[in-house]
């Protein structure tokens, strides 16, 4: 776990160095995977998912409960995923599967990508390093606009 937190203060750290609003895909993956667990092959879906993120067209995050969200990552790239407005996952009696199960695509053009990799995520840690990133952001923009007068 120690290692976890030194990886999430360097992402928050190359993070705050960037000059930009909004996180790179990279940024957030590296966030994201700073928070998730170990590999695991299923994970129990009931058919319900209360949201979901892309991050980049490499992985996503799927949240099934409150405090419970998944990291998928992809075996090849889901171009589609970037630009989805809805998604669904398949399953075989009420589990996602690694290398077996698919987040669809449900948009003009429907496209399926195979989950290679499910890492459960910390969600509650993450939330906390999100809020300190956007946090440093600030200062560091205020920081910036003080410097102009």
């Amino acid at each position: 776990m120690k290692w976890r937190s030194s990886v999430a203060l360097l992402v928050l750290a190359l993070a705050g160095c960037a000059t930009g609003p909004r996180l790179t895909d990279q940024e957030k993956l590296a966030l994201h995977l700073a928070h998730a667990g170990e590999p695991v092959s299923s994970f129990r879906f009931f058919g319900n998912i209360q949201g979901w993120s892309e991050l980049g067209d490499s992985a996503m995050v799927v949240y099934t409960r409150p405090n419970e969200s998944w990291l998928l990552q992809f075996d090849t790239t889901c171009p589609g995923l970037p630009y989805a407005t809805t998604i669904g996952l398949s399953s075989q009696f009420d589990r996602v599967h690694a290398r077996f199960d698919r987040v669809l695509l449900h948009d003009a053009i429907p496209a399926s990508c195979r989950i290679s990799t499910i890492r459960p995520l910390d969600s509650k840690a993450l939330k906390a390093d999100m809020a300190q990133l956007r946090q440093a952001r600030m200062e560091q923009r205020q920081e910036g606009d003080g410097q102009g007068d």
